[in-house]
C-alpha cells in the first residue's frame, strides 16, 4: 500500500543548487553532516533555517581518514584475492604492513 500524499505545506518542491566548496570546506561539511546524524539535505535545511544542529563528537576517524582507510582496505582485499587465486603466499612485508595499520587504527580509536 502506498503512503498517503503529503499536504501542500509539507511538500518540498524547490531545489537549491549545490554550493562550490574548497577541499577543506568540503571535508568539514561532510564531517559535520556525519557527526550530526542528518542527511545532507536535512543538515543544510537546518543550517539555513537557523535551527540548532547537535554535533556529536565521537572517538574515531575523521571523514577523510575513513575514505583513505576504505581505499586501503580495498587494495588489501584485492591483493588477498590475487594471492588466493594464484596460490602464491603473500610477500613477507605484508605482515609488517598489517601490524602497522592495526597500530594506527588502535591509536586513532583510543584518542
Amino acid at each position: 500500500m502506498a503512503r498517503p500524499p503529503k499536504n501542500d505545506d509539507e511538500k518540498r518542491s524547490y531545489f537549491t543548487p549545490p554550493a562550490r566548496l574548497t577541499e577543506e570546506e568540503n571535508t568539514l561539511f561532510h564531517e559535520l553532516v556525519l557527526q550530526s546524524g542528518l542527511s545532507k539535505s536535512d543538515f543544510v535545511r537546518h543550517a539555513i533555517l537557523n535551527k540548532k544542529i547537535n554535533v556529536i563528537h565521537k572517538k574515531g576517524f575523521a571523514f577523510s581518514d575513513r575514505q583513505e582507510f576504505r581505499a586501503l582496505a580495498n587494495n588489501l582485499n584485492q591483493m588477498t584475492l590475487r594471492f588466493h587465486a594464484t596460490d602464491r603466499p603473500p610477500p613477507s612485508f605484508l605482515a609488517d604492513l598489517l601490524k602497522r595499520i592495526d597500530d594506527i587504527i588502535t591509536e586513532a580509536v583510543e584518542e
